[in-house]
């Protein structure tokens, strides 16, 4: 979500937020290469969920038709949560959860 609000001739605001969210998941397979066979293996995040919400402001201003400042600041939050419990074998974590 993107705002735009004109200050003054030369001032020119933007603001916004933005929201993200994925649901991850992986299947993990191994395969004997002699035999072909395919069983069921560990895998990195067999379901996990990841979000990432945000908020900012930018402001223009225009000190001549070829010279525009711009400043601004934004700050995001993530977040992770997934469990790793059943695929230990799989990864480099030393933990659990998250």
């Amino acid at each position: 979500m993107d705002f735009v609000k004109s200050l003054k001739s030369k001032h020119t605001l933007y603001y916004g937020a933005e929201y993200v969210t994925n649901d991850v998941t992986s299947k993990g397979e191994l395969t004997d290469i002699a035999t072909n066979e395919t069983i069921i293996g560990p895998s990195l995040s067999s379901q996990s969920t990841w979000t990432s919400a945000a908020v900012y402001i930018n402001e223009e201003y225009r000190l001549n038709n070829r010279l525009t400042l711009q400043g601004g600041a934004r700050f995001n939050q993530y977040t992770l949560s997934a469990d790793f419990a059943n695929n230990l074998a799989s990864t480099l974590f030393p933990f659990q959860d998250c």
